[in-house]
């Protein structure tokens, strides 16, 4: 019996520490694909609307948006970021099918790098007006890919 409990001990340490985890919690990059809800300001009746931000490596980003008055419009836009600490923040350029500029937005967002969620996160367009009511804040903006 002597010489079995050794294996047995060594058995159960392998097994015991297999069900271990090793390491810390997820650490999730600030680049990937983001899905969420956006409001307007100016438009409180209309609701939350589906959002798409794309943050690539390069410093660049990309957006998909439905329109306010018009659910069936969606409007695309392109822009930069940067992140400070867990601070984002981001600027974009909105077009048009025609191509023409219809909004130049700014904003920013908390950035949680163990649930990969944007968090705090605003905008105001500053190509419209500086109206107050042509911002917005960003809601469910969470890292899908």
């Amino acid at each position: 019996m002597k010489t079995k409990l050794p294996v047995v001990c060594f058995v159960l340490i392998i097994i015991f520490s297999s069900c271990i985890k090793i390491g810390g919690p997820t650490i999730y990059p600030v680049t990937g694909l983001y899905a969420g809800y956006r409001s307007i300001n100016r438009l409180p009746n209309q609701g939350n609307l589906p959002y798409y931000m794309i943050i690539y490596p390069d410093g660049s980003l990309s957006t998909r948006e439905i329109e306010g008055y018009s659910p069936t419009i969606i409007y695309y836009a392109t822009g930069t970021w940067a992140l400070h600490s867990k601070l984002l923040s981001y600027t974009y350029t909105t077009r048009d099918s025609a191509g023409s500029v219809i909004a130049i937005a700014a904003g920013s967002a908390t950035f949680n790098d163990t649930t990969g969620v944007l968090n705090n996160a605003i905008w105001q367009d500053s190509y419209v007006s500086s109206n107050p009511l042509d911002s917005g804040t960003f809601f469910s903006m969470r890292r899908i890919n």
